[in-house]
């Protein structure tokens, strides 16, 4: 019995950590709607990974990558979240 709670409980935690990692759609919605709403559709990136998506969003925070909007202020977390909404469109 403690062997499948302990191994249940170690699937939880690993469900959890990833479920972090990729973003939080609600949250990227927000920052869509605040930033990059007057210049992008919802499905501008449709079709894309969120992998895909955050490569982007790093080249322009970067400067990497020409954009009209200063993204410099975005965080990992606000990347990893803008990202997954993107990629949920």
């Amino acid at each position: 019995m403690k062997k499948v709670l302990i191994t249940t409980a170690s699937f939880l935690l690993i469900a959890a950590a990833g479920a972090q990692a990729d973003g939080h759609i609600e949250a990227g919605a927000e920052i869509f709607e605040n930033i990059c709403s007057e210049c992008h559709y919802e499905d501008d990136f449709s079709g894309e990974s969120a992998d895909d998506i955050a490569a982007m969003v790093k080249a322009v925070v970067a400067g990497e990558t020409e954009h009209d909007e200063d993204l410099s202020s975005l965080s990992a977390d606000d990347i990893a979240n803008i990202s997954a909404y993107f990629a949920s469109q």
